[in-house]
């Protein structure tokens, strides 16, 4: 269950659109413990320029976990 919430945050009709492009969890592995709407979120709180936000980050995935899939 999400609990924290941002302005940069995808609605539920974006996030509709983007979670079929994202890579499905590797077969045979561990289940996923990051939620990908979590890291979507992320990732666009914190855009890889690193200009300064005015939104102070709280219950965000670890650093590896947001840029891993988009680099």
């Amino acid at each position: 269950m999400r609990t924290h919430h941002y302005p940069s945050d995808v609605t539920d009709e974006q996030w509709a659109l983007i979670e079929p492009h994202l890579p499905p969890a590797p077969l045979g592995g561990r289940p996923r413990k990051t939620d990908l709407r979590d890291v979507v979120d992320a990732h666009l709180l914190h855009p890889p320029h690193r200009l300064p936000v005015a939104i102070p980050p709280c219950g965000l995935p670890a650093q590896d976990h947001r840029l891993a899939g988009f680099q």
